[in-house]
């Protein structure tokens, strides 16, 4: 039997994910941030394959905050600047794996930096091409960029200029000057806590920057159509996570798979020859049922008739 806490994605790097975490995806709950590294790692992949292995045009840091993680990082007065820089520079080669260039972001368009709160999920995307901030949420919010992330997204913007500064990097001076914007679109919600990771993980995959007005990630406002949707896109991930050649145990993985198809499909075609002698069995016993009645009712017929015989008959003694 197997246990649910068994890995079933790990990388050459020691990053994994286990079945049990894997399962919130697909069975309708609320994602955690393992998944969301994990679709960092998928996205973050393609976009190297989109450029024919070389310099890519974007790249999404799995960098989410959470319980201890938010606290020290973001929330813990007792840090100063540098301290929290390091914690935000050494998250940043087991993104780029330790490529020099990727890590300078010189040749970089987008940076996604992902952040897991309380009850809500939401990206802080620094376009570098022309320099920009925006934050899209997959909930829609009343009130200012500072009401509703407080210093969480300062912060990070802080850690970003530090690093574009220290690599010689031009947007770290625009940065230190620009205000951050929130994105704001018809598919935003107000309701849909249990799907916010899996809208998340759509905008990381559809958004390219520019103009987030005109931006459409597809999905319905409709909510019976977003939901069916969403389904779709759970499996969709689910599957594009456990297959990414990353994956050390991808071939492991699908041969799994292929014994599962085996073994049901060796079952059903034995319940089905199973279902086919039972139906052939009911007919025959039809049939001889059909036959038992013909055959009862030919005998009480000729019955009948001996009696009807035996009345007109006199026997006479000798």
């Amino acid at each position: 039997m197997q246990i649910r806490t068994e890995p079933v994605f790990v990388t050459p790097n020691g990053r994994t994910l286990t079945r049990q975490a894997l399962q919130f995806l697909a069975t309708q709950s609320v994602v955690c941030r393992e998944i969301l590294n994990g679709w960092s790692m998928v996205l973050n992949r393609e976009e190297r394959l989109q450029s024919h292995d070389t310099l890519q045009d974007a790249i999404s840091i799995p960098w989410t905050f959470r319980c201890a993680q938010m606290d020290r990082i973001i929330k813990d007065q007792a840090l100063d600047v540098h301290q929290r820089y390091e914690s935000f520079k050494n998250n940043i080669p087991s993104c780029t794996i330790n490529d020099k260039e990727l890590i300078s972001m010189r040749n970089i368009d987008l940076v996604f930096l992902l952040i897991v709160e309380e009850s809500f999920f939401y990206i802080i995307v620094f376009d570098l091409k022309p320099p920009s901030i925006v934050i899209i949420d997959s909930k829609d919010w009343d009130g200012t960029v500072d009401n509703i992330y407080g210093s969480s997204t300062v912060v990070l913007q802080d850690m970003m200029i530090m690093h574009l500064l220290r690599e010689g990097h031009d947007a770290g001076k625009v940065y230190a000057e620009m205000e951050q914007d929130q994105i704001r679109t018809r598919w935003q919600s107000r309701e849909s806590l249990v799907d916010c990771g899996v809208m998340l993980m759509r905008r990381m995959e559809t958004y390219f920057g520019g103009d987030g007005g005109k931006w459409d990630c597809g999905l319905y406002k409709e909510r019976t159509k977003q939901k069916r949707q969403l389904k779709d896109l759970r499996t969709k991930y689910y599957s594009k996570i456990l297959l990414i050649d990353e994956n050390i145990r991808k071939t492991s993985i699908i041969t799994d798979v292929e014994l599962f198809i085996a073994m049901e499909t060796s079952y059903n075609a034995k319940k089905k020859r199973v279902a086919t002698r039972i139906g052939r069995g009911k007919e025959i016993c039809s049939r001889l049922w059909s036959i038992f009645r013909e055959g009862q009712h030919l005998l009480d017929e000729f019955a009948g008739k001996n009696v009807l015989a035996a009345s007109n008959t006199i026997y006479v003694g000798q």
